[in-house]
Parts: structure tokens; sequence; C-alpha cells
């Protein structure tokens, strides 16, 4: 049977200046990653040996350019939206399904391991040897390499057919909807295809970049088979995951390219695909492999400050819960009230109250955490009364729960005050009112993804309450969605309304945002922890180096 994860790792990373690199099996074995040839290298270098699935991949690639230039307009069009939604669904879909599965239970290694596809002496082990040793150099041995080091090559063979397949699928069916409108200037055309162009060559540049990396197995999830010393799996970021990170900066300049609608929405379409890929099968193998490698049978756990509850349910059995619901509702019946104002002392007034709960929650609330930092001013105060540190950062919850809330609730109604339904649905206003949705549901999207990394303790701040932080708090900088990026909710709710007081709103809340991180995030005297909490399993001093490497 296949072994299972061991609770502690002793291996190292390779030595320091090195480009030799190390990894690691789930059962314990070490060994070097021989080099590995980068996609465009294998697939369009005719001095490099090609298997039977490259093959394959530039006869499905050069068939897909080849039918653009064959088939009619109409024809291509609706071909080229079925090729790429059939490849997206591979991609997505079918890879995503994949790595669950091995993920879970090991299931591609057990699968391959149990049917000795490896072994010599098996039918298929001819077959199997040929398409691995030519992407391979001479370094490889197959029959030494670890089952899992031989079961991810196959699976990355399987990866680039898809994605290659995928990215020029789009490509095509987003040409095939090109057209340039009589209407539009020379200015406005310029201005699409300057913007479209640049976005299309960063992404590429990128993705060619990471692709030649000597590390580039992290992009074929290399680390669902394997840790490496290079790619530590406990680097989580939101802000890379939002467009996975650069991965789908191309679609929206092609988009501006093609001016399409169409396009528009087989971009927006892909975009969600890739999210849900991140929530349903990157983020639960992130969790799934810190809670193998980093067990704490003695210390207590972040939640276990919470009493064990998840403060972001409302319970109305929790009297914090009941005071917000209560000051929300009070919010609500407060508006029509108000309403009997007239419409600029209207607008004045829930101005005015939404900047004063946005600057509360990132000044006021900024404050008390450096004076605890620096004075451990909050904590001391339940202290002289009789409390203890469970009491102070409970409260301090509770008032973040209640700010956090409030903050929200006010640029809402400010935004709803604003709104007016259009009589006339043009093409600008469906896209106005399509961007802006599109940036509630990602601040959304940040926002629950930011919470299950970081759960109740990185959510309020516990390290600035706990002297001993858990080591698997994740700092906020790199996950959080109220900095910066977390302002598109406010973004796309004044895109929504189009007027100046929103846009206001949005300025101020980034400026405010922007002091907190410098003031309180960024300030190594008030916050010491720069680097995520989230140790490396290779850069541990209690481990020593491989002896038999």
């Amino acid at each position: 049977m296949y072994a299972e994860h061991p609770t502690e790792y002793t291996f190292q990373t390779s030595p320091k200046g090195s480009h030799i690199t190390y990894a690691k099996t789930p059962t314990g074995q070490a060994f070097k990653l021989p080099y590995i040839p980068d996609v465009f290298t294998t697939l369009f270098d005719p001095e490099v040996d090609k298997s039977i699935v490259e093959y394959l991949t530039l006869c499905t690639f050069f068939g897909q350019i080849s039918l653009f230039f064959i088939l009619e307009d109409a024809v291509r069009q609706s071909f080229f939206i079925y090729s790429f939604l059939f490849w997206r669904s591979l991609h997505h879909l079918g890879i995503g399904l994949l790595l669950r599965y091995q993920s879970r239970d090991h299931g591609l290694v057990r699968f391959l391991n149990e049917r000795r596809w490896f072994s010599e002496g098996s039918a298929q082990h001819p077959f199997i040897l040929s398409i691995l040793r030519s992407k391979m150099g001479e370094d490889y041995s197959c029959e030494e390499s670890p089952i899992e080091f031989n079961t991810w090559l196959l699976f990355r063979q399987l990866v680039d057919l898809v994605v290659v397949n995928d990215f020029f699928s789009y490509v095509c069916f987003a040409l095939s909807f090109f057209r340039i409108s009589s209407e539009s200037t020379i200015f406005a055309l310029a201005l699409r295809w300057g913007i479209g162009v640049g976005l299309i060559l960063f992404q590429l540049r990128i993705q060619i970049n990471i692709h030649s990396s000597p590390e580039n197995h992290s992009v074929y999830w290399g680390c669902f088979f394997f840790q490496s010393d290079k790619t530590p799996f406990s680097q989580p970021n939101s802000w890379a995951s939002l467009f996975d990170t650069i991965g789908c900066v191309g679609y929206y300049g092609m988009t501006l390219i093609t001016s399409s609608y169409t396009v528009l929405w087989g971009s927006l379409l892909a975009h969600v695909t890739q999210l849900l890929f991140i929530l349903f099968v990157e983020n639960p193998h992130t969790a799934r492999e810190h809670r193998r490698k980093y067990p704490s049978p003695t210390d207590p756990s972040p939640q276990s400050h919470l009493g064990g509850q998840t403060v972001l349910v409302l319970d109305l059995f929790r009297s914090a819960d009941i005071f917000v619901l209560l000051i929300v509702v009070y919010c609500a019946i407060l508006t029509p009230i108000v309403a009997t104002l007239s419409a600029s002392a209207l607008n004045w007034f829930l101005v005015v109250h939404c900047l004063a709960w946005k600057l509360f929650h990132s000044c006021g609330l900024g404050a008390i955490l450096y004076l605890q930092r620096k004075r451990r001013f909050w904590i001391n105060h339940f202290v002289a009364f009789g409390g203890g540190v469970r009491d102070a950062f409970e409260n301090w919850s509770n008032i973040y729960q209640l700010s956090l809330s409030m903050a929200y609730v006010s640029v809402l109604i400010v935004a709803l005050n604003g709104y007016t339904v259009p009589t006339e649905w043009s093409s600008s206003i469906l896209l106005q009112h399509l961007l802006g949705l599109f940036l509630l549901f990602m601040h959304l999207w940040m926002a629950a993804n930011a919470f299950e990394l970081m759960g109740s303790y990185g959510w309020f701040y516990g390290d600035f309450f706990f002297d001993k932080s858990p080591e698997f708090a994740i700092h906020r900088l790199n996950v959080d969605a109220d900095t910066f990026k977390g302002q598109a909710a406010a973004l796309g709710l004044s895109i929504l309304v189009n007027n100046c007081w929103m846009y206001s709103i949005v300025v101020v809340s980034l400026v405010a945002n922007g002091i907190f991180i410098l003031w309180i995030e960024g300030n190594p005297s008030v916050h010491p922890h720069p680097r995520s909490h989230s140790p490396s399993p290779f850069h541990t001093p209690s481990i020593q180096p491989p002896q038999n490497i």
C-alpha cells in the first residue's frame, strides 16, 4: 500500500548558492529534481525529440489554426465557441478532478503503482518509457526516480496537451469575433488596442518566464506529488489567486482588442472557472497539506482562543451578534426617516456617516492595535479589572466585527440612495453593470478566501494579542481582503452608481487603508512579522541536509 504523509519532515534545502533543486516524496524519499525543458522548447524546438503526446499536442494546435482560416465566419465562430468550452472544461474540470483525486488519497500514484506501469516487464512500460525519456535529459532514470515523480511527469504531458490547446482555442475564439466598428475613432482604437496588446504581452512575458524557470514544476502542480525545496506550498496569496494572478489579464486584453461582448462573456467565464479551480482544488490541498505537516498536539490552536466559535457566522445566542444585528437594523430604519431631508442634505448625511465608519475602522482600530503592540494597552485594561487575555481578545473581536459590518452597510446605503435603474440598457450601461457586479463578486470571493486561509485568529489580528503566535498564522498583507485589493466592493458600487459621492468614498477608503498598512502592518517596530508566519518545511534549523543525494 502507498504510505501516508509523515508528520515530521527531515529534509532541508540544497546548499546556498546551488542551482540543484531537491525534492521529497510523501513517503520520505529525498531525490534530486532533474532538468526538465520548458513546454516551448519541447514543442517548438525541432532539435528536441518529441513523444507521441507532444505530436498530438502539435497536431491539435496546428489543426485549430488551420480551421480558423478555412471555416467561414459564422461556422468559425460557432466552432471555436464550443472548442473553447471543451478545452476550458478539460483544463479546470478534468485536471481539477485528477488533482483532487491525487490530493485526497494519492489516487494517481496509487492507480499507476497498482498497475505497475513504471515497472519493467509490464505491457505499458516501453510505451510509458518512450513518453518520459523524450522529454528528459541524461540525468533522468525512470527506474531510479520515485514513482511520484514519474507519475507527475506523465501528468505534466497531459497538462501541456490541455493547457496549450485551451489557450489557443480561446485566441481563435476571440479573433473569430474581431471586428472594427465604423463608429470608433482613431484615438479610441489606438487606446483600446494599446492597452489590450500591452496586457497580452505582459501575460506572455510572465508566462514565458515562469515556464522557463528551473523551478517550473510548481506551474504543473508538482506540490500535489512531492515537495520541493524551492517552492514550499505554504505561501498563499489571494492577490496572486485573483487573476491566478496574471493568467486572466490577457483575456481582458483580447476583449479590448476585439471589442466584442461575446468575447467579454467568454473571458469572464474563463476567469470564474479559474477562481472555482483555486477554491475547490488548490486551496483545499494547501489546507490539507498544512494540517499534515504542522500538527500541534500540545499548543492550543488559534481557534481555541475564540472558544471554538466561528465568529463570522450569525448566532443569536451570542450577545455580540445581537448587538451587531440591532445596529444594522437601526441603520436600515434610520435611512427612510432621514429620507425626509432634501436630496443634498441626505447625500451629505449618508456620505459623512459612511466616512465616519470607514475612518473609525481604519484609523480608530489601527490606533488600538498600535497601542496594543507597543504598550499592551488593550490587554492591560482587562487585566486591571480582573479579566484576561481571552476576555480582551473576545471584546476586541466583537468591536472589530461591528466596525467592519457597519463600514460595509454604510457604503451600501450610500450606493442604494444614489442608484437609479436605467430606462434604456445600452451597451455602455450593460458594460457598467457587468463590471460593477463582477467587482462585487470578486470582493466577496476574496473575503471568503482570506477568512478560510487565516481563520478567526488571523482575521481578528490575534498575533497582536498573544505573545506566542501559532506558526501557521498567515500574514494578512498577503491574503487579507481588507487591504488595497479589498476595495473592489466599494469600487464596484461606485461604477454601478457612477457619481462623485461614491468615488470620493473609494478614494478616502484607499487612503485610510494605505495609512493603516504603513502604520500597522508595514511598520516593523509595530508588526514584527514582515514575512509569512507559515514556515517552510525545508527551512527549519533542526533539519540536516540529506547525505544520500
